[in-house]
């Protein structure tokens, strides 16, 4: 396999160390050992099976669009990125780009954040109507449905004109190139310049789902009325909806940082990188952890004892946070 290895790292010596041109090279290198194997099986020798499978793949470019590196051969050779702006060869995001991206993460903040904190709204105004309306449930439970459905598209369509107006940054969100230094010091100052404006919000945003499970125990304390503690679960919610608004809203430098940072990376072998799960995982985070506070307090009974998951939560939270946005993880 030394003659593989060295062969594929001639083949590729022409491109920049983009993720694509190292995971191009990673199925490669699978492809060929397998190969290899195959032909020794069938009575080659190792040095005339080496010679075959290097013949067989002796051309990048034939093999490009089985790859999926197509496209990157041709913006390479072209000197340009998809984005139409003159790259050096090590550089596939520029300073111009990245600010772009970071001005539409800047703008699109809000509407993101109120996108997200429909689904939760959705919920409180659906407990909020049986608690109001108590034991007419052909009334309650049709309207809070009604009401439920409608955040959930308004929701949906907020997140999706977001998606919308985001989508000339698509390859950069899906790590599709890579940043010059000059590029990645220019995000992390932004962020710090971000900080210092932000840090008071945030702190208030944090405060707010910390103190929001108050909205179920005090009811719980105080009564024993099922409409006065869905309504204070529908408190609870509202606090929660309040407090991740004002973080999404304020944390838009610190996503374009961890972005523009991530493509920045030098993806070698002893790397992969940041895994669609974990980032599902954490755009679901929160949704995740409400669901399992409903099910305890619904199922369970025990609103007094339940609250305790959204400190447990916060604290995993930052524990999640730090592995998906270090941008690598080793193997």
């Amino acid at each position: 396999m030394k003659n593989i290895d060295s062969y594929l790292s001639t083949l590729f010596s022409e491109y920049p160390p983009t993720p694509a041109f190292k995971h191009a090279k990673k199925r490669l290198r699978l492809r060929m050992k397998k190969r290899l194997k195959t032909l020794i099986k069938h009575g080659k020798t190792p040095s005339e099976a080496q010679n075959i499978v290097i013949a067989e793949h002796s051309s990048l470019e034939a093999l490009a669009d089985e790859l999926n590196i197509a496209e990157e051969i041709i913006s390479y050779r072209t000197g340009k990125s998809f984005y139409g702006i003159a790259q050096p060869m090590y550089s596939l995001v520029t300073q111009e780009c990245a600010q772009k991206y970071s001005r539409a993460l800047k703008e699109s903040s809000a509407q993101r954040a109120t996108g997200t904190i429909f689904f939760i709204l959705g919920l409180a105004f659906f407990l909020l109507c049986v608690s109001i309306c108590g034991e007419h449930h052909t009334v309650s439970i049709p309207l809070a449905t009604l009401g439920l459905i409608l955040c959930i598209v308004i929701g949906r369509f907020l997140l999706h004109r977001v998606k919308k107006y985001m989508s000339p940054f698509s390859m950069v969100e899906e790590y599709g190139f890579m940043a010059d230094p000059a590029v990645k010091q220019w995000a992390h100052e932004q962020e710090q310049e971000q900080k210092k404006h932000t840090r008071t919000p945030k702190i208030a945003g944090v405060l707010l789902i910390a103190t929001s499970p108050i909205g179920v125990i005090a009811p719980a304390l105080l009564t024993d009325n099922h409409r006065v503690s869905a309504a204070g679960l529908a408190l609870l919610l509202c606090m929660v909806a309040a407090g991740v608004w004002i973080i999404i809203f304020c944390s838009w430098a610190t996503r374009a940082a961890d972005t523009i940072c991530v493509l920045s990376q030098d993806w070698g072998d002893d790397t992969t990188r940041p895994t669609p799960l974990l980032h599902l995982l954490r755009k679901a985070y929160w949704g995740i952890v409400i669901i399992i506070f409903l099910l305890w307090g619904f199922v369970g009974k025990r609103w007094t004892e339940a609250w305790i998951v959204f400190p447990v939560a916060a604290i995993l939270c930052c524990a999640l946070d730090d592995i998906v946005c270090c941008g690598k993880k080793k193997k």
